[in-house]
């Protein structure tokens, strides 16, 4: 039987109706963590915010989402979440990562509405985070001979470590994933092609995995590309008929900004590549933008 309770509700709802005073979508029911907000964590936050991700907290789950859900709502509003840097009027972008502004109204809407759990049968499938590869197992894995052992405390570190690449014919790189086990340490990463294998001469003078210093002038960024690494950065994949070419007798040296903490670390690093078969047809060009300052114009001469 039918609570009175429920029955005076139904009736309230319908005279709201009947006056204009309650809309269809005040009437729907209110956005919840399994069936709205989890679907949006799951595809755009937890490939960081998840248990072994390299943020700081994981939001997998509605009790570890709950607590932060205004922080969440504030994050995404403002679009310091999840990182993007290219500002919307500029252009599009492959590989864009803002929310839609459906998504961000989304998120607000639960959070207005007290941030309601729901129903656990709308909860969809978590992602499996258990492999080691995004995008799947590579085509060949590069890793370095030995961890570079970090000792806590001490100033920043600039590291240079080779990726040795035992492959006897050209291949034709059309994706690469960059992994270590050190990401609370690893600030950032820059990886270069050092066709002469020149870097290993200078690796040969430091008794430990690597070297401090300059890197050779032989060591350069594929043509069009920057290879570089930061904690959350999504795997890079080329165009199809844009693929990098690596030549046999090749090294990858990898630029580590390593930041010690307080115990010691065994910094391990990995790349996957992932090949194609079709030689590239076009090559990508590459801007890089340095901040400048008045002081970049200061010479003897008037300014240009």
């Amino acid at each position: 039987m039918r609570s009175r309770r429920a029955g005076i509700a139904e009736a309230a709802l319908l005279l709201g109706f009947l006056c204009g005073t309650v809309s269809l979508d005040a009437a729907t029911a209110a956005a919840t963590f399994s069936a709205d907000v989890a679907p949006i964590v799951f595809t755009r936050c937890a490939p960081c915010h998840r248990p072994g991700g390299t943020a700081p907290f994981s939001l997998l789950t509605y009790e570890e989402a709950r607590p932060r859900a205004r922080q969440i709502a504030t994050a995404v509003r403002q679009r310091t979440m999840p990182p993007w840097k290219p500002a919307n009027a500029v252009g599009t972008f492959v590989g864009d990562r803002r929310l839609t502004e459906s998504q961000v109204s989304l998120i607000e809407q639960w959070v207005s509405g007290g941030a309601p759990r729901g129903e656990p049968r709308d909860l969809p499938e978590q992602p499996d985070w258990t492999r080691q590869w995004q995008l799947g197992t590579p085509d060949l894995v590069l890793r370095l001979p030995a961890p570079y052992v970090l000792e806590p405390g001490g100033p920043e570190q600039m590291r240079n470590v080779i990726l040795p690449v035992p492959i006897t014919e050209t291949r034709f790189v059309t994706a690469w994933e960059f992994t270590t086990t050190a990401a609370a340490v690893v600030h950032h990463a820059t990886i270069v092609v050092d066709p002469e294998r020149a870097a290993r001469r200078l690796d040969a003078e430091d008794p430990a995995v690597g070297y401090e210093g300059l890197i050779p002038l032989s060591a350069q960024s594929p043509d069009g590309y920057f290879l570089g690494w930061t904690p959350g950065q999504s795997p890079s994949a080329a165009q199809p008929d844009a693929a990098w070419r690596l030549t046999p007798g090749s090294d990858l040296l990898a630029l580590l900004h390593l930041r010690p903490g307080t115990r010691r670390e065994a910094v391990e690093v990995s790349v996957g590549l992932y090949f194609s078969d079709t030689p590239p047809s076009r090559v990508p060009a590459m801007v890089r933008l340095n901040p400048c300052s008045s002081r970049s114009w200061v010479s003897d001469g008037p300014n240009p």
